[in-house]
């Protein structure tokens, strides 16, 4: 948490500070798994989230106007390349 509070505070604009209490509360810890929700921030503001539901299924939801639909196909390239490496298990 102490890491995730070094970063708030590095942000520019700074957040205000309930922004930054949520964000703390709410910020998904190395052991969460289903149903956590990782919200994707670009500089400083969200823009995408990324959630995992009871069943594993994994969606990612970027927000209206965040990108040019004409970019689709970059961002299936992008899942595609990340998916088709291995992921290393991480030691508990």
């Amino acid at each position: 948490m102490i890491k995730r509070a070094v970063e708030l505070a590095a942000m520019t604009p700074r957040l205000p500070p309930k922004d930054v209490f949520d964000r703390l509360i709410k910020a998904p810890s190395p052991e969460a798994g289903k149903g956590a929700t990782i919200e994707v921030q670009v500089a400083g503001k969200p823009v995408a989230s990324v959630v995992a539901d009871a069943k594993g299924q994994i969606q990612v939801s970027v927000r209206a106007g965040v990108m040019d639909p004409t970019r689709l196909p970059d961002l299936a390239a992008l899942l595609e390349t990340f998916l088709s490496k291995k992921t290393p298990k991480r030691v508990s």
